[in-house]
């Protein structure tokens, strides 16, 4: 079995995609070296990230399959699917060869699963947009913990930039210990060890009052449907979302 490891991002797709043209080789798949674990059946290849050398690869995607490749290849490398990068690897790889745009080729098993994974972390992107709810802090900063299956920070936060305005925000992703701050302005994206001390406003609490009352209200108790519900807005989601606590 011929595995590429290489670090999971574009610029590791690219460096992956350069290895594998220029010493001809055709992996059974592509891991993410920062969670590799040697194997003894495995021939392994590491894809180094030689700038030159990458650049050249994204610059033939954006040939291709212009923006929307490039932007739909960075979107699957934030799944969670544990073979997500394989996935991105033989869209990408396949893109190259036919030398065009193969995103309505449907009936390619490959295109098909690759449009499947991106559909999915973009809808919990949009999910999310509705989804996050930010506490007001004693500073005036607005702080938001998330949780989601994918790793969607830098995709949702932008959302958050301009509905917001000018006012600062953080969107702390707990389980990655990612982050995406806003200084009212920019938007600044990163990964941190350290644990969030949050000290909520004064005002937080009519906050808080005033979401589980909109919740209650617009329910309607004689057409109760848990099963809706819980399609709408899964369970997964609601610890970070006030209006369903107890």
């Amino acid at each position: 079995m011929k595995i590429i490891i290489a670090e999971k991002n574009f610029d590791g797709l690219c460096a992956a995609l350069f290895l594998s043209f220029t010493e001809k080789i055709l992996p059974d798949n592509v891991i993410d070296k920062t969670v590799y674990q040697l194997s003894l059946d495995s021939e392994t290849f590491e894809a180094p990230s030689l700038k030159a050398k990458t650049a050249r690869v994204a610059s033939a995607i954006f040939r291709y399959g212009g923006d929307a490749a490039v932007g739909r290849l960075k979107t699957c490398l934030l799944s969670s699917d544990e073979n997500a990068f394989f996935i991105s690897f033989k869209y990408a790889r396949k893109l190259l060869e036919s030398r065009q745009d193969i995103s309505d080729m449907l009936s390619d098993k490959d295109v098909t699963l690759f449009n499947f994974t991106v559909d999915k972390v973009l809808k919990e992107k949009h999910r999310l947009h509705g989804f996050i709810r930010f506490t007001v802090t004693e500073s005036g900063v607005l702080y938001a913990p998330i949780s989601p299956d994918n790793d969607v920070t830098e995709l949702v936060a932008p959302h958050f930039l301009k509905r917001l305005g000018n006012t600062p925000f953080v969107i702390h992703d707990v389980r990655r210990n990612r982050y995406a701050i806003s200084d009212g302005k920019k938007l600044f994206t990163g990964t941190t060890e350290k644990q969030a001390t949050i000290k909520s406003s004064e005002q937080e609490k009519e906050f808080l009052y005033l979401w589980k009352r909109y919740f209650k209200t617009v329910a309607i108790e004689e057409r109760k449907n848990l099963r809706q519900q819980d399609s709408y807005m899964p369970r997964r989601y609601r610890k970070f979302m006030p209006e369903t606590f107890e």
